[in-house]
């Protein structure tokens, strides 16, 4: 049964090497190909463990109403506090779209109240406005507070990682891509 098997090994490799491949080439490309695409989904799902706890809102004179974020619900002030806890993982983006309904007045960070020219901001569009807020954050727990002025009845918001311009992230990634490019490389004569 051995002999079988060192047959078929020796006629793969024999046809490998007719073609150009080099067999311990194809294996070690192989192999890196397989660690970038699962340290890559390792990175994916660790970036997307972004979670939001203890959120509340409250109306002018009234007490706090616990939620799960996004907010969404009827205004019944013209002011209403939203605060929240946000956990973020050892890699997170530094830019967040924070989308409100209507208009923010206040944006608070960890006790730092975040200095940028579109705050107080009322979006003409419900798309919201990206913030970079690399300088307030960290990795783990950061307590948020946004002071949202109601409009038009409705109040609501929205804070969504924006992972498309994030250097940490394109940081953890772009070798792995390289080291894939090299494995691709690799494998292929």
């Amino acid at each position: 049964m051995p002999e079988y098997h060192h047959q078929i090994r020796s006629t793969y490799i024999k046809k490998l090497k007719l073609h150009g491949i080099k067999p311990h080439l194809l294996i070690m490309g192989t192999l890196l190909m397989i660690f970038s695409v699962a340290t890559l989904f390792g990175i994916e799902f660790f970036i997307d463990q972004i979670k939001f706890s203890d959120a509340t809102y409250q109306m002018e004179n009234q007490e706090p109403v616990p939620f799960t974020m996004p907010l969404s619900g009827k205004g019944e002030s013209e002011f209403v506090t939203v605060e929240f806890d946000m956990h973020l993982p050892y890699i997170f983006p530094k830019e967040f779209r924070i989308v409100p309904d209507d208009c923010i007045e206040v944006l608070v960070i960890n006790g730092r109240t975040v200095h940028d020219d579109r705050i107080p901001y009322c979006p003409h569009y419900n798309i919201g406005e990206v913030y970079d807020l690399h300088t307030y954050i960290h990795s783990g727990k950061n307590h948020i507070q946004v002071v949202v002025k109601d409009v038009l009845g409705d109040v609501g918001l929205k804070v969504l990682p924006e992972y498309e311009k994030s250097w940490p992230v394109f940081a953890a990634k772009a070798p792995l891509y390289l080291l894939s490019l090299f494995a691709i490389t690799i494998i292929l004569p």
